[in-house]
């Protein structure tokens, strides 16, 4: 039984494989030229921070437990 979904995955797969066109290729400068026209300036410092602290926020909010207690109570056998 595992080796014939083994081999079905496979065949869905390489089925797959040919519907979706290859992305166009641009050439280095265009990429790189972009990149260097944007400059970092202490506003755009403070931003990232603010950002960054809010973000540790939101994690430190999400560390907590994810059933209220009396939750996990009705769900212990």
């Amino acid at each position: 039984m595992t080796r014939i979904l083994c081999l079905l995955s496979l065949c869905v797969i390489a089925a797959c494989g040919d519907e979706g066109a290859y992305p166009a290729l641009v050439p280095l400068q265009e990429i790189t030229g972009a990149a260097t026209t944007v400059t970092v300036t202490p506003e755009t410092a403070q931003g990232v921070e603010d950002r960054a602290a809010a973000l540790r926020t939101r994690a430190d909010g999400l560390r907590g437990p994810v059933l209220a207690p009396a939750d996990r109570a009705r769900l212990r056998p």
